[in-house]
């Protein structure tokens, strides 16, 4: 026993031994271009890192180096370009390069991958791309985007000289659209015999076309009694030149102070003309407002997708012009029977319910007939039910009609049987009354100010 222990103990230590060995492997040696970027004369380059989780570590390295790769080409607002020229505000230019880095991410071509490395967590790429070539390709672009802006520029000059301004905007719009990933750049060609900077001249080609459209009131500011539907001429305004040439389906926006409206935007038709249904004035302020203004961003959602080109043509003041409206309070003029027991009452609990509610409500109550915008009438009386245990029963029928100027129904109200109880047959018709009148306080008042005012 003593020597076949001896001879497993040599067999078992070596077994021991290998297994050991076989479990280390050697740390892959991070090459120079992971613990620092590289820096070279002749090309951009581009870093990329990505932790090995998932089957897209590698589409992600790439992207990353990628985006490294973008953002050491620099993106330069020059001194003579449309964007130093229009805003100064920094914001503004950062988003361009931001937007413009992004562009260039997608259209980078020609660059190629020089290494790539990993270990057991980590993957990472290095691509470059040769200044030259990527100088090259960015030229053979921006004279293809030169080229396309000049002919869409050359369409909206020629719509704008047949007074279709609506598609000179577009065109404008677009004509820019197609030189946007050059906005910071001077952009420095000969068009017609000038030397001029593109992109400020198709700016400023929108701007004047803009500038150039009128809009102004028809019939200008007036009068009107809330509850009322003003006139479609008197909320209607003209679309034209500067030198009163008509122009016609270009996009209206249209604001209203009172209250908020729907389908606001409309377009000046054959006639150069465009009129908003205001509806029924319902506001109790004295003064408010339609406003007309050239709807620049209707325009720019059809012309072009893009955000940025979009919030470039947001810097431009269109036209608009207003009309005030004087808002008239109401005047009401109460005609009242009421009875009790087929007696007069001396106090009318139910008119005076009424002017208490319409004064509160910024109407005005008139004793003149013939000035009155509106007129309620009030008809009322109580019958006898019973008496019993020295209790009183009354009931109350009353009638409210109210009227316009016209005599035209528009709204009634009726109560019918509506009991007082109290000591005596008067007292309990008065107490008919008072209920009618909360009645009036709490509903009957409330409906007829929602339909005919609100």
């Amino acid at each position: 026993m003593k020597y076949i222990y001896l001879f497993l103990i040599p067999i078992l230590f070596s077994c021991s031994s290998t297994q050991k060995t076989a479990t280390i492997e050697p740390v892959p040696v991070a090459p120079s271009w992971v613990q620092q970027k590289p820096i070279e004369s002749f090309y951009y380059s581009g870093i990329g890192m990505a932790i090995k989780s998932g089957n897209n570590y590698q589409a992600i390295a790439k992207n990353n180096a990628l985006n490294d790769l973008a953002s050491e080409i620099s993106v330069q607002i020059n001194s003579t370009s449309v964007l130093y020229q229009v805003e100064s505000n920094e914001q503004f230019r950062e988003d361009f390069r931001a937007n413009t880095r992004m562009s260039s991410i997608e259209n980078i071509e020609g660059f190629e991958l020089v290494d790539s490395f990993e270990n057991g967590r980590e993957f990472w790429v290095y691509y470059r791309l040769s200044k030259s070539e990527y100088l090259a390709l960015k030229k053979a672009r921006e004279e293809m985007a030169v080229s396309r802006a000049l002919d869409l520029y050359s369409k909206a000059r020629e719509f704008k000289l047949n007074n279709q301004y609506d598609d000179a905007l577009i065109y404008g719009v677009k004509s820019i659209e197609a030189i946007k990933a050059y906005l910071g750049e001077g952009l420095k060609i000969n068009l017609d015999g000038q030397d001029i900077y593109l992109g400020n001249e198709l700016f400023s080609f929108l701007n004047e076309t803009v500038n150039d459209i009128n809009i102004r009131s028809v019939l200008g500011d007036f009068e009107i009694t809330r509850g009322k539907v003003p006139d479609p001429t008197q909320l209607t305004f003209s679309v034209s030149t500067e030198k009163f040439s008509i122009l016609r389906d270009i996009p209206i926006y249209f604001y209203y102070s009172g209250n908020r409206i729907k389908n606001n935007e409309l377009f000046s038709d054959y006639n150069g003309m465009v009129s908003y249904p205001l509806g029924k004035i319902t506001s109790k302020n004295p003064r408010e407002y339609l406003q007309a203004n050239l709807n620049l961003v209707g325009i720019s959602k059809e012309a072009t997708e893009d955000p940025f080109v979009r919030k470039l043509v947001a810097k431009i003041s269109g036209s608009d012009a207003r009309i005030n409206l004087t808002v008239k309070k109401p005047l009401v003029f109460i005609k009242s029977a009421e009875l009790n027991f087929n007696d007069t009452l001396t106090t009318k609990a139910l008119a005076n319910t009424f002017k208490k509610e319409f004064l509160e409500s910024a109407f005005q109550v008139t004793n003149n007939v013939k000035n009155a915008d509106y007129l309620l009438d009030i008809t009322s009386n109580t019958d006898r039910i019973s008496s019993s245990g020295g209790f009183f029963s009354a009931s109350l029928d009353a009638n409210m009609k109210f009227y316009d100027n016209q005599l035209n129904l528009l709204y009634t109200y009726q109560i019918n049987n509506l009991k007082g109880v109290q000591l005596d047959y008067e007292k309990a018709g008065k107490d008919a009354y008072q209920k009618a009148s909360e009645q009036i306080e709490k509903l009957i008042f409330r409906q007829l100010r929602r339909k005919v005012f609100d």
